[in-house]
């Protein structure tokens, strides 16, 4: 069931692992937390908006990370894959 949720044979994902990990990364993860910061600094006076930006800020830290461990865990998958194939 685990190596059928993770899509070892698909071709888009293997395309786009690069970008998914170079998105993923602490500087640009560091950069999204200064910029949502900074919104929020800027827009204390209106509670609302300022807790949207929040919200949104912490979900383009956290979805990419989480991401990026579905892709980690893909190649794991892959690799152990190709090691069996090989023996």
């Amino acid at each position: 069931m685990c190596k059928i949720i993770f899509f070892p044979d698909s071709v888009i994902l293997d395309r786009l692992t690069p970008y998914i990990i170079k998105f993923a990364s602490d500087e640009v993860a560091s950069n999204i937390l200064l910029l949502t910061t900074t919104m929020v600094a800027i827009f204390y006076f209106i509670p609302m908006l300022s807790f949207i930006i929040m919200v949104c800020g912490i979900h383009c830290i956290l979805i990419p990370f989480i991401l990026r461990l579905y892709v980690l865990e893909r190649l794991l998958i892959k690799e152990k894959q190709n090691k069996d194939r090989i023996q």
